[in-house]
């Protein structure tokens, strides 16, 4: 199955950017039996500091503390930093 996280830029200052990103969530497609669709979108928020790299939960919801999709979205972000960029959008696509 593959995964794709959108990730696009809300707000940056000297100190901080902050990013949103996304997750769907899949259900039952009612008129094509067995298959599936997209029910929901989730949507969280975390920041990266500009000095050390760090990346926080800025706003999940609830829903996105500790998953996998904040994980790549901390990785992706991280790589981003050790390079230098804080780009408007990007993506975790695997």
């Amino acid at each position: 199955m593959a995964v794709y996280i959108p990730i696009s830029k809300v707000s940056e200052d000297d100190v901080r950017v902050v990013y949103e990103y996304s997750k769907d969530v899949y259900g039952p497609d009612e008129s094509r039996p067995g298959r599936r669709k997209i029910v929901r979108t989730l949507i969280a928020m975390c920041a990266i500091d500009k000095a050390n790299g760090y990346v926080t939960h800025v706003d999940d919801n609830g829903w996105a503390t500790g998953s996998r999709c904040f994980l790549h979205v901390r990785r992706k972000l991280t790589v981003h930093w050790k390079a230098g960029e804080f780009p408007d959008r990007t993506c975790w696509a695997s």
